[in-house]
């Protein structure tokens, strides 16, 4: 019971002290914005120029390309690796046995379970 009560509070403490702290950066944003409000017209110029000049549709689509680029041959080397783990990691005899029993076929009301059987 005790460790629940401790736990609340620390979530709590934890919760209060996250709250101060942004707060006390929002402050310090508002200040320096306040003192240097040339800098931050800037950044907001620039910024909007950026987006206005490479619109996003533009950065997804490419990023897209990208990423679909790079998973294709990723897919295929996980392919690979995993046909090479079922013939290479497997022994002779394990093969052989797996394959004498034939496909499983389960029919309802059927007491006979697989082709061979």
């Amino acid at each position: 019971m005790s460790t629940l009560r401790s736990e609340e509070s620390l979530k709590s403490y934890n919760s209060v002290h996250f709250q101060n702290q942004l707060n006390s950066r929002l402050n310090e944003l508002k200040t320096d914005m306040s003192e240097r409000p040339f800098l931050w017209l800037g950044i907001a110029f620039l910024s909007g120029f950026v987006s206005n000049s490479f619109p996003a549709r533009l950065l997804f689509v490419v990023l897209v390309r990208v990423i679909s680029w790079l998973l294709g041959p990723a897919i295929l080397l996980m392919g690979v690796v995993k046909v090479s783990d079922l013939f290479f990691n497997s022994h002779p005899s394990e093969r052989s046995a797996s394959t004498d029993t034939g496909p499983v076929i389960v029919h309802p009301g059927s007491t006979e379970h697989s082709l061979n059987g």
